[in-house]
């Protein structure tokens, strides 16, 4: 969506954004929740031969073409104006014990040690070919582990939501962070709880390691053990959680294979054919460590 927000008023008058559950491959998505039948044929064809049409032939040109959003959890098309539609900005701050509330309170910091021998199993999320080559690994919206069994993943959720919330458009994570390694790298992932146990990844996740931290061009200065806070831009979707759900944030230091094991040194990682173990903190009770989303007003 940076590209469309970057073009002149009178080019994005012309143009026609369509947001839809599709893969890489503009397939419907191979997931664990059902969207309907395509609304613009296999591959998105129709739209693609209705947008040569307009623009080659000139065949509805005098018309401003019309844009849509699809919103996963509805199973609902929109008409839109513009992109993002209305919103207003919500926040959730992470807490002690593992909780995501609505002001900054209780101060603390939890800890893990982070193995790159001992990955953290990637299960869906906004992957490119993940399945090509014979090594399937699920893209898209699936149902997300507990993580009972690791200590190198930590949960952080809010209380149940009163009524029906839609994301509409791209949000973003804070964390102050620290760890024992020249650099490394920290994940994050949000999740929607629903109120049966069941976990979905919302397709918001991010990556940063420490060096290149908030998407800086040059490798900043780092010291082992200083505090500092990683901004992770997200994606943009449209996602309607349920009454009753909660928003879960997963934070870990590697999601492989969708992103490549940081070896907790400085350098390029890919060069590394070993690694070391690093202790990654988590500071949370302060305006550093957030979840800001966008939500379409009611």
């Amino acid at each position: 969506m940076v590209g469309l927000k970057g073009l002149r008023p009178e080019i994005r008058k012309q143009s026609q954004i369509v947001l839809g559950p599709w893969n890489h491959y503009s397939r419907l998505s191979v997931d664990d929740i059902e969207y309907p039948g395509d609304k613009f044929g296999p591959g998105q064809v129709q739209l693609s031969l209705a947008w040569f049409d307009r623009m080659l032939k000139g065949k509805g040109a005098d018309k401003a073409p019309v844009s849509e959003y699809y919103t996963i959890g509805t199973g609902e098309w929109h008409t839109m104006e513009a992109w993002p539609p209305i919103t207003e900005q919500i926040a959730l701050y992470l807490s002690n014990e593992g909780k995501l509330m609505p002001t900054p309170t209780g101060i603390g910091n939890a800890s893990y040690e982070y193995d790159p021998a001992n990955p953290v199993k990637t299960v869906g999320g906004n992957q490119l070919m993940s399945w090509m080559g014979g090594n399937f690994v699920p893209n898209g919206v699936h149902i997300q582990p507990d993580y009972s069994d690791r200590s190198d993943v930590l949960v952080f959720r809010s209380e149940p939501f009163a009524e029906a919330m839609t994301i509409a458009g791209s949000g973003e994570v804070l964390l102050e962070v620290s760890t024992t390694a020249p650099d490394t790298a920290f994940m994050v992932r949000l999740c929607e709880e629903f109120e049966d146990g069941r976990v979905m990844n919302l397709l918001l996740d991010g990556a940063s390691s420490i060096l290149l931290r908030n998407e800086s061009d040059t490798i900043l200065d780092y010291t082992p053990g200083e505090k500092v806070v990683l901004n992770f831009h997200l994606w943009d979707t449209a996602w309607q959680m349920k009454k009753g759900s909660r928003l879960r944030l997963v934070i870990t230091s590697s999601n492989f294979p969708m992103y490549h094991l940081h070896p907790n040194r400085a350098g390029i990682w890919s060069t590394y054919e070993d690694w070391d173990k690093a202790k990654q903190t988590v500071y949370f009770g302060t305006e550093n460590s957030v979840v800001h989303l966008p939500v379409l007003k009611s």
